[in-house]
């Protein structure tokens, strides 16, 4: 064999290797980009699980709360089974102050009741007048309306006649 074989020889040895390692660094490459695709994947399962961590962790310390409460109003005397529930939804037109007043007052709470107001519009009829005015003789009146949830302990219902019939209506 001559030289120029020998070299020719090398150069395809040295071409073969070449094609070789440029498969072998495109599978590598390939794989290396799955292997990314994956690491981003997993990141956003980490971040999902965090996230439903953190809610699972808030939703178990309302949990707590709500078992704490219960045992102290059990302990205070506030068993759910000794209350009703009546919804209220009250609109009163023109009714004078002072018996506004009066409803008004009876929403208090106490020991044997509990209003819980969904809403609430209280306004003067005359554009003179304000609301925290001092009720003077010239009392326009007021329009109310309240609605919400009464709660009270049994035999300690609201008599809704009461808190009408002092608003004057029926």
């Amino acid at each position: 064999m001559n030289r120029r074989t020998l070299r020719l020889g090398g150069l395809l040895l040295a071409l073969l290797c070449l094609a070789g390692a440029a498969a072998f660094a495109r599978t590598g490459l390939s794989s290396l980009s799955v292997v990314r695709h994956e690491s981003a994947e997993a990141r956003q399962r980490l971040d999902l699980a965090q996230q439903r961590m953190t809610v699972l962790q808030q939703h178990g310390q309302l949990i707590d709360t709500a078992n704490r409460l219960m045992i102290e109003s059990r302990q205070i005397g506030l068993q759910p089974e000794e209350w009703v529930e009546r919804k209220i939804n009250l609109r009163v037109l023109s009714s004078p102050r002072r018996n506004v007043d009066r409803v008004l007052q009876e929403t208090g709470a106490d020991r044997n009741r509990l209003f819980v107001m969904e809403a609430f519009d209280l306004a003067v009829l005359d554009a003179r007048s304000g609301l925290f005015d001092v009720v003077g003789t010239d009392d326009h009146g007021l329009n109310l309306t309240l609605r919400g949830s009464f709660f009270a302990r049994e035999g300690q219902h609201l008599d809704p006649q009461s808190s009408t019939q002092s608003l004057g209506t029926r």
